[in-house]
Protein backbone atom coordinates (compact mmCIF):
# COMPACT_ATOMS: atom_id res chain seq x y z
CA UNK A 1 0.00 0.00 0.00
CA UNK A 2 2.63 2.55 0.59
CA UNK A 3 4.34 1.98 -2.43
CA UNK A 4 1.08 2.67 -4.44
CA UNK A 5 0.62 5.59 -2.14
CA UNK A 6 4.04 7.25 -2.76
CA UNK A 7 3.55 6.03 -6.81
CA UNK A 8 0.89 8.40 -6.98
CA UNK A 9 2.65 11.36 -5.06
CA UNK A 10 5.36 11.03 -7.82
CA UNK A 11 2.96 10.46 -10.58
CA UNK A 12 1.24 13.74 -9.56
CA UNK A 13 4.58 15.53 -9.03
CA UNK A 14 6.11 14.83 -12.07
CA UNK A 15 3.49 15.78 -13.98
CA UNK A 16 2.76 18.81 -11.85
CA UNK A 17 6.84 20.08 -12.68
CA UNK A 18 6.06 19.66 -16.56
CA UNK A 19 3.96 22.45 -16.42
CA UNK A 20 5.33 25.66 -14.69
CA UNK A 21 1.44 27.46 -14.29
CA UNK A 22 -1.00 27.01 -12.14
CA UNK A 23 -4.58 26.40 -13.77
CA UNK A 24 -7.34 28.37 -12.06
CA UNK A 25 -8.48 26.88 -9.04
CA UNK A 26 -11.54 26.13 -7.05
CA UNK A 27 -11.91 25.96 -3.35
CA UNK A 28 -11.23 23.20 -1.26
CA UNK A 29 -13.69 22.68 2.30
CA UNK A 30 -14.38 20.05 4.97
CA UNK A 31 -17.18 19.72 5.98
CA UNK A 32 -18.45 18.23 9.01
CA UNK A 33 -21.72 16.35 8.95
CA UNK A 34 -21.85 17.55 12.86
CA UNK A 35 -21.10 21.00 13.99
CA UNK A 36 -21.34 19.19 17.20
CA UNK A 37 -21.37 15.80 19.07
CA UNK A 38 -20.66 13.87 21.77
CA UNK A 39 -17.35 12.13 23.07
CA UNK A 40 -18.52 8.59 22.64
CA UNK A 41 -20.19 9.24 19.19
CA UNK A 42 -19.07 9.08 15.03
CA UNK A 43 -19.10 11.91 12.85
CA UNK A 44 -17.98 11.98 9.03
CA UNK A 45 -15.93 15.34 7.70
CA UNK A 46 -16.58 15.24 3.85
CA UNK A 47 -13.28 16.98 1.86
CA UNK A 48 -15.42 19.32 -0.86
CA UNK A 49 -14.55 21.15 -3.77
CA UNK A 50 -16.50 23.79 -5.70
CA UNK A 51 -15.51 25.73 -8.93
CA UNK A 52 -13.07 23.79 -10.13
CA UNK A 53 -11.80 22.78 -13.90
CA UNK A 54 -10.15 19.60 -15.38
CA UNK A 55 -9.80 17.98 -11.96
CA UNK A 56 -7.20 14.94 -12.79
CA UNK A 57 -5.91 13.91 -9.74
CA UNK A 58 -5.20 15.22 -6.47
CA UNK A 59 -4.25 14.36 -3.03
CA UNK A 60 -4.18 15.92 0.68
CA UNK A 61 -3.05 15.79 3.84
CA UNK A 62 -5.04 16.31 7.03
CA UNK A 63 -4.27 17.51 10.49
CA UNK A 64 -6.28 16.66 13.64
CA UNK A 65 -6.32 16.49 17.49
CA UNK A 66 -5.26 12.67 18.58
CA UNK A 67 -6.58 13.54 22.00
CA UNK A 68 -9.91 14.82 21.04
CA UNK A 69 -10.58 12.69 18.09
CA UNK A 70 -9.42 9.28 16.66
CA UNK A 71 -9.06 8.57 12.89
CA UNK A 72 -10.77 5.34 11.87
CA UNK A 73 -11.23 5.34 7.91
CA UNK A 74 -11.69 7.16 4.75
CA UNK A 75 -13.31 6.40 1.65
CA UNK A 76 -13.45 8.09 -2.08
CA UNK A 77 -16.31 10.20 -2.58
CA UNK A 78 -17.97 10.50 -6.18
CA UNK A 79 -16.71 14.36 -7.59
CA UNK A 80 -13.86 12.83 -9.31
CA UNK A 81 -15.35 9.10 -10.11
CA UNK A 82 -17.94 10.66 -12.06
CA UNK A 83 -15.34 11.81 -14.75
CA UNK A 84 -14.06 8.16 -15.58
CA UNK A 85 -12.79 5.00 -13.64
CA UNK A 86 -10.31 6.13 -10.76
CA UNK A 87 -7.51 4.83 -8.14
CA UNK A 88 -7.73 5.68 -5.31
CA UNK A 89 -5.37 5.66 -2.34
CA UNK A 90 -6.48 6.07 1.03
CA UNK A 91 -3.75 7.63 2.54
CA UNK A 92 -1.72 6.54 5.73
CA UNK A 93 -2.69 8.09 8.99
CA UNK A 94 0.77 8.71 11.74
CA UNK A 95 -1.65 7.99 15.01
CA UNK A 96 0.15 11.48 15.97
CA UNK A 97 -3.02 13.90 14.13
CA UNK A 98 -2.11 13.79 10.43
CA UNK A 99 -3.57 12.06 7.48
CA UNK A 100 -1.00 11.93 4.60
CA UNK A 101 -1.41 11.56 1.14
CA UNK A 102 -5.09 10.50 0.94
CA UNK A 103 -6.09 10.86 -2.88
CA UNK A 104 -7.46 10.24 -6.31
CA UNK A 105 -6.86 9.68 -10.07
CA UNK A 106 -8.13 9.40 -13.41
CA UNK A 107 -7.33 7.09 -15.37
CA UNK A 108 -6.40 7.22 -19.32
CA UNK A 109 -6.08 10.19 -21.11
CA UNK A 110 -9.32 11.81 -20.62
CA UNK A 111 -10.47 14.86 -19.50
CA UNK A 112 -10.57 16.21 -15.53
CA UNK A 113 -14.29 16.79 -13.75
CA UNK A 114 -15.31 20.41 -13.36
CA UNK A 115 -17.95 21.87 -11.21
CA UNK A 116 -18.28 20.59 -7.50
CA UNK A 117 -18.59 18.07 -4.75
CA UNK A 118 -17.35 15.59 -2.70
CA UNK A 119 -13.91 13.89 -3.15
CA UNK A 120 -13.42 12.12 0.46
CA UNK A 121 -14.68 11.28 3.28
CA UNK A 122 -12.67 10.97 6.30
CA UNK A 123 -14.77 8.89 9.83
CA UNK A 124 -13.64 9.88 12.92
CA UNK A 125 -14.60 8.79 16.80
CA UNK A 126 -15.07 11.76 19.00
CA UNK A 127 -13.16 10.79 21.97
CA UNK A 128 -12.79 13.52 24.75
CA UNK A 129 -14.49 17.41 25.45
CA UNK A 130 -13.38 20.19 23.62
CA UNK A 131 -13.05 21.80 20.18
CA UNK A 132 -11.71 19.36 17.27
CA UNK A 133 -9.58 21.77 14.61
CA UNK A 134 -9.24 19.93 11.26
CA UNK A 135 -6.91 21.61 8.53
CA UNK A 136 -4.78 20.89 5.40
CA UNK A 137 -0.96 20.59 6.19
CA UNK A 138 -0.18 19.66 2.66
CA UNK A 139 -2.10 19.14 -1.07
CA UNK A 140 -1.67 19.09 -4.63
CA UNK A 141 -4.10 19.30 -7.52
CA UNK A 142 -3.58 18.78 -10.72
CA UNK A 143 -5.98 18.70 -14.46
CA UNK A 144 -5.49 16.09 -17.24
CA UNK A 145 -2.46 18.18 -18.76
CA UNK A 146 -0.46 17.95 -15.32
CA UNK A 147 -0.39 21.31 -14.85
CA UNK A 148 -1.10 22.43 -10.60
CA UNK A 149 -4.74 24.01 -9.68
CA UNK A 150 -4.26 26.44 -7.21
CA UNK A 151 -7.08 26.17 -4.66
CA UNK A 152 -8.36 28.13 -2.08
CA UNK A 153 -9.14 26.17 1.49
CA UNK A 154 -11.49 26.08 4.20
CA UNK A 155 -10.60 24.22 7.56
CA UNK A 156 -13.56 23.20 9.38
CA UNK A 157 -14.13 22.22 13.67
CA UNK A 158 -16.32 19.99 15.32
CA UNK A 159 -17.52 20.94 19.11
CA UNK A 160 -17.51 17.53 20.97
CA UNK A 161 -19.57 17.83 23.99
CA UNK A 162 -18.88 15.28 27.69
CA UNK A 163 -19.71 11.37 26.99
CA UNK A 164 -23.54 10.77 26.50
CA UNK A 165 -25.12 8.89 29.61
CA UNK A 166 -22.86 11.10 32.35
CA UNK A 167 -25.58 12.23 34.16
CA UNK A 168 -28.21 11.10 36.62
CA UNK A 169 -30.85 9.32 34.75
CA UNK A 170 -34.09 11.71 36.14
CA UNK A 171 -37.27 8.75 36.59
CA UNK A 172 -40.42 9.64 34.80
CA UNK A 173 -43.61 10.97 36.93
CA UNK A 174 -45.63 8.14 35.85
CA UNK A 175 -42.92 6.15 37.75
CA UNK A 176 -42.41 8.29 40.94
CA UNK A 177 -46.56 8.30 40.60
CA UNK A 178 -46.27 4.22 40.89
CA UNK A 179 -43.54 4.30 43.43
CA UNK A 180 -45.17 6.31 45.76
CA UNK A 181 -48.26 4.28 45.67
CA UNK A 182 -47.04 1.25 46.12
CA UNK A 183 -45.04 2.89 48.96
CA UNK A 184 -48.15 4.18 50.12
CA UNK A 185 -49.67 0.51 49.80
CA UNK A 186 -47.50 -1.18 51.38
CA UNK A 187 -47.24 1.32 54.46
CA UNK A 188 -51.36 0.78 55.10
CA UNK A 189 -50.70 -2.99 54.65
CA UNK A 190 -48.13 -3.43 57.14
CA UNK A 191 -50.55 -1.02 59.67
CA UNK A 192 -53.31 -3.58 59.20
CA UNK A 193 -50.94 -6.07 60.05
CA UNK A 194 -49.66 -4.74 63.58
CA UNK A 195 -53.15 -3.49 64.62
Amino acid sequence: MASLQKMLRLATLAGAMLCTAAAHGGVLRLVPTVTTTAAGTSFDLALTVSDVADLYSFDVSLTYNPGLVSFTSVTEGDFLSGAGTTFFVPGSDDGAGEIAFSGATLIGAIPGATGGGTLLRFHFDALSAGVAAFDFSDFLFVDSSFGEIAMDTVPASVTITAEPGGEVPVPGSMWLMALGGGMLWWSQAGRRLRG
